[in-house]
């Protein structure tokens, strides 16, 4: 029963195509190289993405719910608000009910603290983080739920960005160089963990997108992380469009049984107009 925290958690994971190309044996160098500081320069305050979330089985396409993210601009931080619900028709077969945050200095691009709070079928977790960029250090609560949340502290080598803020930083990353075969890097926090991953770029194409539309997209399958969430085999296919914006358009991915799909339903307040070739 873990399809739907399957595609919410690919669609959190989605916005990693936004580093500069190179190989995994310059990972260390030269990627905590750029990391730590970068400038704003691909959304902006009241963005809002809605995906609708699909799951396919015996060639039937089912709605199951949506996930929202929304950003909300203050003095030093960008707030970014991210729910995902099933469907009220779709909760008697898995009801979900997640909600993450990130606070992420204006400055650096760099997270201040995260939040998970899920409920999903029988499992429920609640993990806030406090992450100290300029010590390297994560003080985080992690449990069942809030009350009941241990404290654990981590010292790192190097700033990080947590699993949502990831996102937003690596929109801001130069795409110009991007090439088809190429492995990019990624590093964050996540769930008492550090990970560095690699991205693989399949393609840059043109994509139709049914109810979306066509694009230039960016056609990339990351590695996953397994366990609990993934399987040793899976993978998932990730189109952003190939422009200035860097929205995740499309997720899909199969599962043991069906497929799962995360669509982009509508948006709002996007920093550029995000344009069809239709």
């Amino acid at each position: 029963m873990r399809r739907y925290r399957y595609i919410l958690f690919l669609l959190l994971v989605c916005g990693i195509l936004g580093l500069s190309s190179f190989s995994t044996k310059e990972r260390a160098e030269h990627y905590f190289e750029n990391i730590c500081d970068l400038d704003n320069q691909c959304f902006i305050s009241g963005e809002q993405l809605v995906y609708k979330i699909f799951y396919n089985w015996k060639f039937i396409w089912v709605p199951a719910g949506q996930v929202h993210f929304n950003i909300v601009e203050t003095d030093s931080s960008y707030l970014v608000d991210v729910v995902g619900k099933t469907f009220s028709s779709y909760d008697s077969f898995f009801k979900v009910r997640d909600r993450y945050r990130t606070i992420i200095d204006k400055e650096t691009l760099l997270p201040k603290s995260f939040l998970r709070d899920i409920s999903q079928g029988n499992y429920v977790r609640y993990d806030s983080m406090i992450i100290d960029q300029s010590n390297y250090e994560i003080r985080e609560y992690y449990g069942k739920s809030k009350e009941t949340a241990k404290l654990n502290t981590y010292q790192l080598s190097n700033c990080t960005q947590d699993l949502l803020s990831i996102l937003y930083h690596l929109r801001n990353r130069d795409i110009s160089t991007i090439e088809k075969g190429s492995k990019m890097p990624v590093s964050f926090f996540f769930s008492k963990k550090h990970y560095e991953l690699d991205v693989n770029i399949v393609d840059r194409k043109k994509k139709k997108i049914k109810g979306l539309g066509k694009y230039n997209v960016i056609h990339a399958r990351p590695e996953l992380i397994t366990g609990s969430v993934f399987d040793e085999d899976s993978y998932m296919d990730i189109y952003v469009s190939d422009d200035e914006n860097k929205v995740p358009l499309m997720v899909e991915s199969p599962l043991r049984i069906g497929t799962a799909k995360a669509v982009l339903l509508n948006h709002k307040n996007l920093k550029y107009e995000l344009e069809s070739l239709d």
